[in-house]
């Protein structure tokens, strides 16, 4: 039987009214039998809305609740929201204030390199208004506060080597406590205020030592052959925590002071071989630890408890803190500071250990940031008067690039030969030709080598054929690429070293060239182990087990001062030696390939090689 379309017949409704039939003037009309069903409709209502209210106030709401989780990631630290519970929980108050990580007070000072130069900087902690501590054409670092907050160690290169100086904050005066034809450096504080240990490559060998704060009485503590870097003083003055190589991978130590022969109680605190540890850094309380673990470049940080009784860290207590390096307590053991690097942004971070721990940026920039220190006391109203006295209106540039005009109707610049290069014909865009120059004339200052005298490769044409697996598509096509000398790189001597460094899942290469007077003058000891490199094999090679001797140069550090930055190396380095890139270093200028290309060739004959840019009108 089919539905039929017709609507239904009105009148055979059996609920049709028949008492009251409205019209269109007398408006809503209801029945005795509806006027009752409304009524007991209304009390239904009022008695559930008290029924509810009632329990909405013997039982809390269940709400999200924002828990903050430290996270490995491309920023250190991260939220996420967690899903509820069958637990209520309170509801936050809404006039609550996150507690800041700066509650501390005191004052933070840091490493900042900038135009070429690493100066000592500090903010205090309430304003964080940028206050330079130290300034001097030579390069001053590794700061520490004194435990009254009134003084600055540091280790400075102005006297023609580096050495430990101390800074009374008031003054302003710098006195020098070493005076050694070696590299000393890294000083750090005894509680009392007394005594200074430090790094010193006395002996051909760094080691630690200890001092008066006036620079007398130097003592020895550690004679070791592998490097003992970064020494700690503990809060109750008994020991010092320091990183070493001793076996065959850099671990935390802890040096007891209050033995005749300290090295022969030493422990190991951390004691994991699959693991670096470094930048050891104690509570002003002295019942935590923290330090920096991992590969340079994709590091974390662990705080853990150390067990005062049987001086060792509590294993069942590791907590990861975060991603970042060197970090520094507040003097109220509440909170960290730390250097966050990502690319070519350093960052300078606070923030607290519990609670919502809460992070917040002491400073940032493009510049290097390294070192932190965290002093009990603001900086005082002198220290910051002189700074500003003292502040230079502009920093004198590194080098000035000079342009020359092209005709009209060609693009901006020309390819210009090096002078003096070889092999002979190496040509570099105009837009970058002298910065080259201005880096190969420092580089010969601070290594005392011509090192770039030899190039692997600086142009190439658009119809080359790159190597197997890689890209046309190079900056050296756009005359801003350079090769440097790749001879010296795993010869005899260590001439050249490099050190990995993971960013993320990528991996960089730290390249170090060996000075040539080793007095002392020029350079300073590796504190990281080397790559030894051996493509072909599952790793692509390891750390070296013994970290060569000698004063070596970060040309890294050098040629990122004039713009020259390094490049990734390609997934399959560890197989195929080309694709490592150690040697590759670019000055892109912040341009991507294409507008690079388009500064020295024109539109046309680029299409004509490289095929029309992804995404263009052409």
């Amino acid at each position: 039987m089919s539905a039929s379309s017709n609507p239904p017949d009105q009148s055979q409704t059996p609920d049709a009214p028949t008492e009251i039939q409205p019209s269109k003037a007398d408006g809503i009309t209801l029945s005795r039998r509806q006027l009752r069903g409304l009524i007991v409709l209304i009390l239904f209502n009022v008695t559930l809305l008290i029924g509810l209210a009632a329990l909405a106030l013997r039982e809390p709401m269940v709400q999200l609740v924002q828990v903050p989780v430290l996270v490995t990631s491309s920023s250190p630290l991260a939220t996420r929201t967690l899903l509820p519970t069958s637990t209520p929980l309170p509801t936050p108050t809404p006039t609550a204030t996150p507690i800041s990580p700066f509650g501390g007070g005191g004052a933070i000072a840091f490493t900042l390199r900038r135009n070429g130069n690493s100066d000592i900087y500090a903010v205090n902690a309430d304003d964080r208004q940028l206050i330079r501590l130290v300034s001097h054409p030579a390069d001053d670092r590794d700061p520490a506060i004194s435990p009254d907050g009134q003084e600055l160690a540091f280790a400075s290169h102005r006297d023609g080597n580096w050495d430990v100086y101390r800074l009374d904050f008031i003054s302003g005066v710098a006195t020098r406590l070493t005076i050694s034809a070696t590299y000393d450096g890294a000083p750090a504080w005894s509680p009392d205020g007394r005594y200074l240990v430090f790094e010193s490559y006395r002996d051909g060998n760094l080691d630690l030592y200890r001092m008066d704060r006036d620079g007398r009485n130097i003592k020895r503590l550690t004679q070791n052959p592998a490097p003992d870097t970064s020494p700690a003083w503990s809060p109750d003055g008994k020991s010092i925590a320091f990183a070493s190589y001793r076996n065959g991978n850099k671990d935390i130590y802890l040096l007891p002071l209050d033995l005749p022969d300290p090295e022969d109680d030493l422990a190991n605190l951390t004691n994991t071989p699959d693991r670096d540890e470094d930048h050891p850094a104690w509570s002003p309380d002295g019942t935590q630890l923290a330090y920096t673990s991992g590969r340079p470049g994709d590091q974390l940080i662990y705080v853990n408890t150390f067990d005062l009784k049987f001086k060792s860290l509590q294993e069942a207590d590791v907590g990861l803190f975060g991603q970042g390096s060197e970090p520094a307590w507040s003097p109220d053991s509440k909170a960290i500071i730390f250097t966050y690097h990502r690319a070519d942004r350093d960052v300078l971070i606070g923030a607290n250990l519990g609670g919502w721990g809460l992070a917040q940026e002491a400073f940032g920039g493009r510049e290097f940031i390294g070192h932190p220190a965290w002093g009990p006391q603001v900086i005082p109203t002198e220290a910051i008067s002189r700074s500003v006295a003292e502040a230079p209106l502009k920093a004198p540039p590194l080098y000035t690039e000079v342009v020359s005009p092209t005709a009209k109707g060609q693009p901006p610049y020309v390819f210009v030969q090096l002078e003096n290069v070889e092999p002979r014909g190496q040509m570099l865009s105009d837009a970058v030709d002298d910065s080259f120059r201005a880096l190969r004339a420092r580089v010969l200052i601070e290594t005392g080598y011509d090192y770039l005298d030899l190039v692997g490769n600086t142009f190439r044409p658009m119809n080359h054929i790159p190597r197997d697996g890689q890209s046309r598509r190079s900056y050296h096509v756009a005359g801003r690429a350079v090769d440097i000398n790749q001879g010296p790189f795993q010869q005899d001597g260590n001439r050249t070293v490099i050190v990995r460094e993971d960013i993320g899942n990528v991996t960089y290469w730290r390249v170090y060239i060996k000075a040539k007077e080793q007095d002392g003058t020029l350079g300073e000891p590796l504190r990281e182990a080397p790559w030894n490199l051996a493509t072909g094999t599952d790793n692509g090679g390891a750390p070296m087990t013994i970290i060569p001797p000698g004063y070596y140069v970060d040309f890294t550090t050098i040629a990122n001062d004039y713009g020259w930055q390094r490049v990734r190396a390609i997934w399959r380095w560890r197989s195929y030696y080309p694709d490592v890139e150690w040697w590759h270093f670019q000055k892109t200028d912040g341009l991507p390939w294409w507008d690079a290309m388009e500064q020295v060739y024109k539109e046309a004959d680029i299409i004509a090689s490289y095929g029309p840019y992804p995404g263009g009108d052409f």
